[in-house]
């Protein structure tokens, strides 16, 4: 266990944690979305608050990252899309994690690095089932 608990604390992980929390993972869920997302889908698919989504958006506004336009079918409704800034920051993001990882990598060995990839490929479907 103190194996895991070391991994969770290293620059990796702290990392690729940025990636499934908070403005970055909405700025990487709305990156997915080549045709603009909704605030509510958001907030349904990430398992956020609507507040929560709101005040993320509004951060992410003001850096420049995502513009809203009023939606076409209804007017009542925002469709939220990514700026050529905000990919730009997201790319930049990904490529520091990817060195993070490439560091991590050298420092186990390619044989390592190998079998915990085959390792993690053949529990994640029972994680998934379990989750």
């Amino acid at each position: 266990m103190d194996c895991f608990q070391r991994l969770s604390k290293s620059k990796p992980m702290a990392a690729l944690r940025k990636f499934s929390e908070g403005e970055l993972a909405v700025l990487q869920f709305i990156g997915g979305e080549q045709a603009g997302i909704n605030p509510s889908k958001i907030s349904e698919s990430m398992s956020l608050s609507r507040s929560r989504v709101a005040s993320i958006l509004g951060v992410l506004r003001k850096k420049g990252f995502v513009s809203m336009e009023i939606a076409a079918d209804d007017r009542r409704k925002m469709i939220v899309f990514i700026t050529p800034a905000g990919k730009k920051f997201l790319d930049d993001r990904y490529g520091e994690l990817l060195c993070l990882f490439d560091g991590f990598i050298a420092a186990a060995g390619a044989k390592e690095a190998e079998d915990l990839a085959a390792t993690l490929e053949n529990a994640l479907p029972a994680a998934d089932e379990n989750a």
